[in-house]
């Protein structure tokens, strides 16, 4: 009982952290269904990237706070993904 409660605290600690990050970081979920055309970059306030999912993918978030899903191996992912780091690193 005590170690089932230790993990479940642990999980949870892990969760709040993984979520409380800023753009760039890693999101535990996985995507189902994918945008497959390009997002306008001035629309997107940042992105988090997927682990342990069958499908490597990037989760966008737009300005409306929406979340948006695309593979990660695109090539406009990718081109949006380096137009974020850049306007982070101002």
């Amino acid at each position: 009982m005590k170690c089932y409660l230790h993990i479940g605290l642990l999980l949870t600690m892990i969760w709040i952290k993984v979520s409380d990050r800023a753009a760039g970081t890693v999101t535990i979920e996985c995507c189902e269904n994918f945008k497959p055309t390009p997002i306008v970059h001035k629309r997107l306030v940042s992105y988090k990237k997927t682990i342990g999912c069958s499908i490597p993918a990037i989760v966008f978030t737009n300005r409306r706070n929406m979340r948006i899903c695309a593979k990660a191996n695109e090539k406009w992912v990718q081109t949006a993904v380096r137009f974020l780091e850049k306007g982070l690193k101002k």
